[in-house]
């Protein structure tokens, strides 16, 4: 079985950290008292800690893993605090839970998860140690299954040796009974020329109030600024956060929360100096906000794309993905010539496809407010012309009918489309079967106008 509880000797100073958070020495304990100011919550244990990797990255080249991991725990647990650690070149580490045991070994993926996990953990630096209030955190499943999403960056001249951890401190019993949730604001909208400077923002209003109560600027390897303000009502706007720190982003924490209602607006502005020889766009390069809010029922991401302003927010893991255990694999080609293409067809512009429940479907779009069940993409692979194939699968797939559709990014807009981008006008039709792999293909065929 791939999925297994790893505990490493490499680690150590992870479960450390853990050992020190549970007895107060890094403040996260307190003195001792139950109280609503964050002290302890019953009596701590020290829970599993799981690690992905190790894993080489090439000299200048980035890396996405996803790792499967399974707690060995015979009961439900109440999860007080996360505790972290990347080497030199992890970018980020983000963690999910997921409804079902998953066998499948550490492989590359697309940055964000899937539809339907829930979004745990994320983090930007190399340790990070996040202790929640008393009353507050996760209820986690007997025998939790988790996927660790890591991205690497290797911006050395020398091949990279890589890893990520993660550790949980349990609760007693109950402890937890306000859950929290991560959260994204920002923008797909990156279009940057080679050697050349740029900016992009995005003002994205929450789907109903919330309180934040954390925040980090996301930006990548070029990224040179993060710029998040807050106009209350149409208001004026009030700077809540700033860095120019790529690697490793300070976090604010708001101690009384930041306070968001659904008619304030939350503007997160990002700056680049792009050192490369081609143009950055998305996923390469990235712009957000992204911090913890509570209480809380799903992960949230609020994001512009298809080179439009409004923002697209959509929760995340608040539908279980089901059984799982199949797979598709997909063949994507395209039409030779596509009147009104943003940009050209053959330089490697994602491509990002998405599966739908056959009932979420309507015609030849999705039901309006319909969200994928999959999502996968493929990146910097070029389709040179229309005998070219590219290849794709999605893993963990639940038995059933799906519309299966996808896009191609010529206009820098991230997987919201938008006019000039070019997609499949006939979404495939794909049946799944327990335990069995299906095959589908993609004709990418019209240009949206």
């Amino acid at each position: 079985m791939h999925p297994t509880t790893l505990r490493s000797s490499s680690f150590g100073r992870l479960a450390a950290l853990l050992l020190l958070c549970c007895t107060g020495a890094l403040g996260c304990g307190g003195s001792g008292d139950d109280d609503d100011d964050g002290g302890p919550q019953g009596q701590p244990r020290l829970g599993p800690s799981f690690e992905a990797g190790p894993f080489t990255v090439a000299p200048g080249e980035e890396l996405v893993m996803c790792t499967y991991v399974r707690a060995d725990t015979d009961t439900e647990e109440d999860v007080t605090v996360f505790t972290t650690e990347q080497t030199p070149g992890g970018h980020h580490l983000i963690v999910y839970t997921v409804d079902h045991a998953v066998d499948l070994p550490p492989s590359p993926c697309n940055q964000g998860g899937q539809p339907g996990w829930s979004q745990i953990l994320v983090t930007q630096i190399e340790h990070d140690e996040q202790a929640f209030p008393a009353g507050v955190g996760f209820h986690v499943a007997a025998h939790q299954q988790y996927v660790m999403e890591t991205h690497y960056i290797n911006t050395t001249a020398d091949p990279l040796t890589v890893s990520s951890g993660f550790g949980v401190t349990y609760g007693a019993p109950g402890t937890v009974t306000e859950r929290a949730a991560t959260y994204f604001f920002g923008t797909m909208n990156i279009d940057v020329a080679a050697n050349a400077a740029g900016s992009s923002s995005a003002t994205c209003k929450p789907p109903e109030p919330m309180t934040l109560r954390t925040m980090f600027g996301h930006v990548h390897r070029w990224g040179t600024g993060v710029d998040v303000a807050l106009a209350r009502a149409g208001g004026a706007e009030e700077d809540v956060y700033q860095s120019d720190r790529w690697e490793d982003p300070p976090i604010a924490r708001f101690e009384d929360g930041l306070e968001l209602g659904a008619d304030d607006a939350l503007r997160v502005a990002c700056d680049w100096q792009n050192g490369s020889a081609a143009n950055l766009r998305y996923p390469h390069e990235m712009c957000f906000a992204i911090g913890y809010y509570w209480p809380a029922e799903a992960g949230l991401i609020c994001v512009s794309g298809g080179r439009k302003d409004e923002c697209d927010c959509r929760y995340q893991g608040d539908e279980g993905s089901g059984p799982g255990g199949a797979k598709v694999e997909v063949s994507i080609r395209r039409m030779e010539e596509i009147d009104g293409a943003g940009g050209p067809l053959d330089t490697g512009a994602p491509i990002y496809c998405a599966m739908f429940i056959e009932d979420d479907w309507a015609g030849i779009t999705p039901e309006e407010g319909a969200q994928p069940r999959y999502f996968r993409d493929v990146i910097d692979q070029p389709m040179p012309g229309g005998d070219h194939a590219l290849e794709l699968a999605f893993q963990d797939v639940t038995p059933g009918d799906y519309k299966l559709t996808c896009i191609m990014d010529t206009i820098g807009g991230g997987w919201l489309p938008g006019s000039g981008d070019v997609l499949s006008l006939n979404a495939a039709d794909v049946h799944v079967e327990a335990g069995k792999t299906a095959e589908a293909e993609v004709l990418i065929d019209f240009a949206l106008p």
